[in-house]
């Protein structure tokens, strides 16, 4: 790993806000310049964001956002203390909600859900162009 960093936030209707802003400060700071830097800022935010809304929803009293970057893989970690496991849902047109796995799902070149102490982790990997992660010291 090279780089890791996170943030811990309520679980209130602000969180998936606050955890889309910080995804978007931290990402922005680290990564190069290229082509592809604004995509992987706006996939991971969307991602983030997603993840955490779906933890205020379970009814969390607290969610932890981590992002870490390995060589050319940024790995976005959702913990939350609510009961429950996520599932992929199928909602129809209307429904107002259950779209945040499949959003995920559909951007993410993988993601999944472990067990953690009193909750649950989800995470969701992106590949980074090597361009944009070549300042870091990425080597082991």
């Amino acid at each position: 790993m090279c780089w890791d960093v996170a943030a811990e936030y309520p679980c209130d209707a602000l969180s998936p806000g606050r955890a889309r802003r910080f995804c978007a400060e931290q990402i922005s700071a680290i990564l190069g310049d290229g082509g592809a830097r604004d995509t992987v800022i706006e996939d991971a935010t969307i991602i983030v964001s997603e993840l955490v809304t779906n933890s205020v929803n379970a009814g969390c009293r607290v969610v932890r956002v981590g992002l870490t970057i390995h060589r050319d893989r940024l790995q976005l970690c959702v913990y939350d203390d609510a009961p429950g496991r996520p599932r992929v849902e199928r909602p129809g047109p209307q429904d107002v909600h259950g779209r945040g796995l499949a959003i995920t799902a559909a951007l993410a070149d993988d993601w999944g859900v472990e067990r953690a102490a009193n909750g649950k982790q989800v995470w969701a990997e992106l590949q980074v162009p090597a361009l944009l992660t070549e300042r870091l010291d990425c080597t082991v």
